[in-house]
């Protein structure tokens, strides 16, 4: 599940996504298991944020957005997640990223396609199941070809999330640049 989204992705930051990855997308100590109830009308809550070294240094709930500066060589990783008092049934993360390198007055850009990640969890009714689901991306700042130097850098997503009910969330689109 770990995808390539940038030209280097360098060992040090695999070992957190490893982490994460190994607990489950619907493991995390800030969710509960909770039980689907038969109605539910309220819209779960996003949060995106920006992962270095086991901790949060950007946090966005639903409505909020934030853009955080990347420095070239850092690591970090991109996370989507929600939370509904009912249970998220689907998690949806869309991203995209665009770095333009130059030598002299000569740039290209470059800006690949990418394909949403999904997370979805079994249950329904009366099912116990988490509040909570995650996903993420890493991101690191692209080395350009020999003779080029970086000229600028963005990687941008929005998180999209479901409760068992149907009701619909979608985050604003967050982003990590550089310069």
């Amino acid at each position: 599940m770990i995808k390539k989204l940038a030209p280097t992705i360098r060992p040090v930051l695999l070992a957190p996504a490893l982490l994460l990855l190994s607990t489950g997308f619907t493991e995390c100590e800030n969710f509960t298991e909770v039980t689907v109830p038969a109605s539910d009308t309220s819209k779960p809550n996003t949060y995106d944020g920006v992962w270095i070294g086991g901790q949060y240094v950007s946090l966005a709930a639903t409505g909020n957005s934030f853009q955080y500066h990347i420095d070239p060589g850092e690591g970090v990783l991109a996370i989507s997640s929600a939370i509904d008092h009912s249970g998220v049934k689907k998690l949806e993360m869309y991203s995209g990223w665009r770095y333009t390198c130059c030598s002299g007055s000569v740039c290209s850009t470059s800006a690949p396609l990418s394909v949403p990640q999904t997370e979805e969890q079994a249950g329904g009714i009366g099912s116990t199941v988490s509040d909570g689901i995650w996903l993420y991306a890493p991101v690191q700042v692209p080395t350009c070809s020999s003779g080029f130097t970086l000229s600028s850098f963005g990687f941008s997503w929005w998180t999209v999330a479901e409760d068992f009910h149907g009701n619909r969330s979608v985050g604003r689109t967050q982003s990590i640049v550089y310069p």
